[in-house]
C-alpha cells in the first residue's frame, strides 16, 4: 500500500493535549518529510480547548463524534491510501461500522486501544457476565469477523490480553505509550516549604486509589511533615468524596486543579503515589520517574508494565500498611541516593519511553499494512 495520508480520528476532549498529542503532532511531523499528509477528526466539544500542542500546520475538523457524522466528514478525504488511525473509539458497533466503511474506499484501519476495555475489567463477576453474553448469539465470531482486516494497537500487555477478546490475537500488536520529555524538563523552581510533598492524581478518586493514599499517610510516622497534594479535574466531587470516606478533609491534604505544568509538581515532590486499583498503562508513574521523583505504585495489571524502570518501589494492591512503610522509607532516604537513583531512571525512560522510539515503531506498522 503506498500511503499518502493519515487520518487520527480521536475521540479526544481533554482540557491539555498532554503526551496523547504530543505523541500524535511528532508522528505528524515524521511523516510530513516523507510526503505523508495528516488529518485530525475531533468532536465538537474539543473546538474550544486551547491545546498546549499546536495543530496548526494540519488540516483538523470538528464534528459530532456518531458513526454518520464521522463518515459525512471523511467521504471526501478518504481513498485507497489513507490510513485512519482511530483512538478512544466509544464501541465496537462504532469500529465495526468505521471498518465497514474504510473498506468502501480501499482505505486501512489502526485502532488504537488506551484503556481497558470496560466490558472486560478486573472484577470477576462483571468480567465474567460479559464474557458470557459475548459469546452468546455467535456475537464473538461476527465482531472477529468485521473487524478482522484492522490491525489493533495496544498500550500495554494487559490491554493486548483485554483486546484479543474482541478481535482477532493475530492482528493486534504491542506498543507501549511514551512521553513527552521536552515538555517535563521545562519546569520552575519552587520555593522551600516548610512541609515535604507527596503527590497523587486525583480525578478518578477511587480507581486511583486516593483513598489508600490518604489513610497511608495518615499512618506515616512523619505525617505532620507531609502534605499530600491531589490534583483533579474534579475538586468539589474529591472533596465531597474525601468527606465521605473520612468525616472530613484531614489537614495533610492539598486538593489542587489540574495544571498544564504537571512538571512543576513532580519536581516540588519527594515522592509520587500510584496506588491505582486499575490502570491501562501509567503515564504518571513514568513521567514523574523522569523528573527524579520517588515513586511507589501498586503492582496491577497495565502498571506493572513500568517495572522495567530501574527504580520504582511496588506494593501489593490496597496495601496500606506497606504503602505507608514505604512512604517513610523514601522520607528517610539520602538525597544523594535519591539523585542517584534519579539520574539511573532518567536515563533509562528516555532510551525506551521517549516519542521517537514511538514514532519509529508506530511508522514501522503503517508499511508493513497490506
Amino acid at each position: 500500500m503506498e500511503i499518502k495520508k493519515v487520518i487520527f480520528i480521536c475521540n479526544y476532549a481533554a482540557n491539555y493535549g498532554g503526551n496523547f498529542l504530543a505523541s500524535l503532532a511528532k508522528l505528524s511531523q515524521n511523516l510530513s518529510i516523507d510526503g505523508i499528509q495528516s488529518i485530525y477528526l475531533f468532536p465538537n466539544i474539543a473546538s474550544n480547548k486551547k491545546w498546549e500542542i499546536d495543530l496548526s500546520e494540519y488540516k483538523v475538523i470538528y464534528t459530532e463524534f456518531d458513526e454518520s457524522n464521522i463518515e459525512i466528514s471523511l467521504k471526501n478525504i478518504i481513498d485507497e491510501h489513507t490510513i485512519l488511525h482511530l483512538h478512544f473509539m466509544e464501541s465496537l458497533q462504532q469500529l465495526s461500522r468505521l471498518a465497514e466503511f474504510a473498506n468502501q474506499y480501499g482505505a486501512k484501519i489502526f485502532f488504537h486501544e488506551h484503556m481497558r476495555r470496560p466490558g472486560f475489567s478486573n472484577y470477576r463477576i462483571k468480567r465474567l457476565v460479559s464474557q458470557i453474553v459475548y459469546n452468546l448469539g455467535g456475537v464473538k465470531r461476527f465482531y472477529h469477523s468485521r473487524l478482522r482486516g484492522i490491525k489493533s494497537i495496544a498500550v500495554s500487555p494487559d490491554v493486548r490480553k483485554d483486546l484479543t477478546k474482541v478481535v482477532p490475537k493475530e492482528q493486534v500488536v504491542l506498543v507501549e505509550n511514551a512521553i513527552f520529555t521536552d515538555r517535563l524538563d521545562n519546569f520552575t523552581e519552587n520555593s522551600i516549604d516548610s512541609k515535604r510533598h507527596a503527590l497523587i492524581m486525583g480525578t478518578d478518586y477511587r480507581r486511583k486509589g486516593v483513598d489508600l493514599a490518604i489513610k497511608a499517610i495518615a499512618s506515616s510516622k512523619y505525617v505532620s511533615k507531609i502534605q499530600l497534594d491531589i490534583l483533579t479535574h474534579f475538586i468539589d466531587r474529591t472533596e465531597k468524596l474525601i468527606i465521605e470516606d473520612f468525616g472530613e478533609i484531614p489537614n495533610f491534604v492539598n486538593i489542587l486543579p489540574v495544571t498544564q505544568n504537571v512538571q512543576d509538581f513532580y519536581h516540588k515532590s519527594f515522592v509520587f503515589l500510584s496506588p491505582s486499583r486499575s490502570e491501562a498503562f501509567g503515564y504518571a508513574v513514568i513521567e514523574s520517574a523522569y523528573c527524579g521523583t520517588s515513586v511507589i505504585a501498586s503492582d496491577i495489571p497495565g502498571q506493572n508494565v513500568l517495572k522495567v524502570v530501574p527504580y520504582i518501589q511496588w506494593i501489593t494492591k490496597e496495601d496500606v500498611d506497606s504503602l505507608a512503610s514505604q512512604i517513610d522509607l523514601v522520607y528517610e532516604k539520602e538525597q544523594s541516593q535519591v539523585m542517584l537513583e534519579s539520574i539511573e531512571n532518567r536515563q533509562f525512560i528516555k532510551e525506551h519511553f521517549a516519542i521517537d522510539n514511538w514514532v519509529t515503531k508506530i511508522k514501522e506498522l503503517y508499511t508493513k499494512i497490506k
